[in-house]
């Protein structure tokens, strides 16, 4: 028989991991909502929660299946530190409930939400360019006639 070995765990203070890099390269700031990676394929919504509310007061979570034939999931806790804590002690250990190592990072923000820039304006354009209105009734945008 052979003995498995067990690497020790190492407490890394919380300065040192506040911030994780992201696969953009930038650092992701601590927040309630954390993606969870390497989930089982056979996982519903109802094992999400179940598995993970043993972690913290888990306001909502959703389920997405990933291109590896797994899936993840994002989920938004109560408070920073439940989510902090999920992230120091589950990333590449295998949580409750579940057989594998998952990975867990925060979510990051998305900086350009919403707007897409440009677009149609019955009002005109804001731009002072002199545009035919679709709908007859002469020029809009600013120039005169």
């Amino acid at each position: 028989a052979t003995l498995a070995r067990i690497a020790p765990l190492c407490i890394i203070p919380r300065a040192f991991v506040a911030h994780q890099p992201t696969l953009s390269g930038t650092m992701a700031e601590p927040s309630e909502h954390v993606l969870i990676g390497n989930l089982p394929a056979d996982l519903d919504d109802a094992g999400l929660k179940t598995n993970f509310e043993a972690y913290g007061n888990i306001k909502w979570c959703k389920l997405f299946n990933s291109n590896n034939g797994g899936k993840h999931a994002i989920i938004e806790f109560s408070t920073v530190e439940e989510a902090t804590w999920l992230v120091e002690n589950l990333d590449g250990n295998v949580p409750l409930g579940l057989e594998t190592e998952v990975t867990v990072k925060y979510k990051t923000k998305n900086a350009g939400k919403g707007g897409g820039g440009g677009g149609y304006s019955p009002m005109g354009g804001g731009s002072g360019t002199m545009r035919a209105s679709p709908y007859g009734g002469g020029m809009k945008g600013g120039g005169k006639m």
